[in-house]
């Protein structure tokens, strides 16, 4: 029942205890089988844990309260059913390597429904609500342990003690009382208007046609011009660097000592430089210019590098609060445009820096298939531009994509546009100007060049529906489900971060399943 933020602490506390008991298992390897052997046991034969024996009364199997309320495990507490019930999902799964992990997730998952269910009786029971007496006497009639075929059975009953009467007794009034907070919870809370809106918004389908123009279709020839007409940006240089960060002396004198003997700038890098190219003797590789632009700050000692022919050293730049020098191991050159491998490096470049200008050209392009499409058709259009023609299921347009957790998975409450072979529409449920755009297209209408992660893509609508009430039956279940989890998450934000929640379950899990 924990919240994702208590989830993730309680995997760190599992993580952290993992680790001390793999130091254990080193340090004394007979004991370590010995608990293991005890582990199997214990999960697979659903006892709780080596303490079973231990009566409730029993300080140490407290893990915690709510409201004054101890959450204590025992032979028959809620909490040691919790402990069977969840343990018998990892029968197959526990070895050597993880019964310590599973048995801390097995037990702290038990904690947290226990501290659920006592945190719901108690509010209920403080609220004022109270179950009747014939309410729990009916209850134990025919639910209770007397049973004997079938039926109620007086002679055991009176065979039992008063002591286990009156915990059983105690056990089936909270019993009642949770399932009072658990209708609750579980009834729709949905009203009919709720309803009906939710459902409405989602009554209207659309189908599109499109067509895509990704970032990767930016052609090479444009890919060479961008990279001629800033052919500075793509020089590159193999250069090393001597980095001093004590004083602006310490590093003259190293400077002066490479005036003296240029020779021993590797030397001096491994024994004199603190940056992590040192143990390389200074080596940085081969840089192009607007990597070294996020290094040195300062266009004009940038230049200066640049400047550089092989085995030349640069004088001391300063770059905050560092004073470096460096020197040149290979004479600077210009990238060819005619090699792809220079290309490919101004196209990154693009891709990262100067992604406007691949935007505005695909832009330019996926308009001009617009205008050509509204006049001559989609579907010639795309063929004179050689373009694939993709088609949507039919989706209400709806922001956001509001989804339900179900078992660990998340299910969409309304139904999502989908393409085969094409994820050019991944994402589209968040970009509010996309989806407005393509809800205020009229029949057969051609949208204008629409911008979507790293695509262009012109929108053709082409069919509209409405569902009938039928149809959207699951949108109502859905919503409701969510409603329900809301409340339930809403309860266990108040529980967890309530004043009235102790919560001791990490030290004493540790202390109890450490102890060897």
């Amino acid at each position: 029942m924990a919240s994702r933020n208590q989830r993730r602490n309680h995997q760190k506390h599992a993580n952290e205890n993992t680790e001390i008991l793999q130091k254990k298992r080193k340090s004394n390897p007979v004991m370590w089988v010995i608990s293991i052997v005890i582990l199997v046991v214990i999960v697979v034969t659903f006892i709780g844990a080596p303490l079973a024996s231990k009566n409730r009364a029993s300080g140490n199997m407290v893990f915690g309260s709510y409201d004054g309320e101890e959450i204590a495990y025992y032979d028959g507490s809620y909490f040691s059913d919790q402990v069977n019930s969840i343990a018998d999902n990892y029968r197959d799964q526990m070895n050597d390597s993880n019964a310590y992990f599973i048995q801390f997730q097995v037990w702290r998952s038990a904690f947290d429904n226990a501290v659920y269910r006592t945190a719901a009786i108690k509010e209920l029971k403080n609220s004022g609500l109270i179950v009747s007496s014939s309410s729990v006497d009916e209850s134990i009639v025919l639910h209770g342990p007397y049973m004997e075929n079938g039926q109620f059975s007086e002679n055991l009953y009176s065979q039992s003690s008063n002591t286990e009467k009156k915990y059983i007794r105690s056990r089936f009034e909270d019993d009642l009382y949770f399932s009072r907070f658990a209708n609750d919870i579980n009834s729709n809370p949905v009203n009919e208007n709720e309803e009906k809106f939710f459902q409405d918004i989602a009554s209207a389908e659309k189908t599109f046609r499109y067509a895509t123009f990704p970032f990767s279709s930016f052609p090479a020839d444009k890919i060479a011009e961008y990279g001629s007409d800033n052919a500075d940006l793509f020089r590159s240089i193999v250069i090393s660097k001597i980095t001093v960060k004590s004083s602006e002396k310490d590093a003259e004198q190293i400077y002066s000592k490479l005036e003296e003997t240029p020779g021993m700038f590797a030397e001096l890098a491994k024994t004199q430089s603190s940056d992590p190219y040192a143990d390389k003797g200074g080596e940085m590789g081969s840089r192009y210019y607007y990597e070294l632009k996020n290094i040195i700050n300062d266009d004009e000692a940038l230049d200066e590098v640049f400047a550089l022919k092989a085995e030349e050293i640069s004088g001391i730049i300063e770059d905050d609060g560092s004073w470096v020098i460096y020197r040149c191991d290979k004479t600077p050159e210009y990238a060819d445009m005619s090699r792809e491998a220079d290309t490919d490096v101004v196209k990154d470049y693009m891709e990262l820096y100067a992604k406007g200008v691949i935007e505005d050209y695909l832009v330019s392009e996926a308009d001009n298939f617009a205008d050509f499409a509204r006049l001559e058709g989609f579907e010639k259009a795309a063929a004179d531009s050689a373009l694939a023609i993709h088609k949507t299921n039919a989706f209400p347009i709806i922001y956001g994509n509001p989804s339900v957790n179900y078992y660990n998975q998340n299910i969409p409450v309304y139904t999502q546009p989908t393409v085969e072979d094409d994820d050019s529409l991944n994402g589209v449920s968040s970009n509010e100007y996309f989806l407005k755009t393509i809800d205020n297209l009229s029949d057969e209408e051609v949208s204008k060049a629409l911008i979507l992660n790293d695509n262009i893509i012109v929108m053709q609508l082409i069919d509209e529906a409405v569902k009938d009430s039928e149809e959207l039956q699951s949108v109502s279940s859905l919503v409701s489900y969510a409603s329900q989890n809301w409340l339930g998450s809403q309860f266990e934000e108040f529980i967890y971060q309530s004043d009235k929640f102790e919560d001791n379950f990490a030290e004493v899990f540790t202390q109890i399943f450490s102890s060897n």
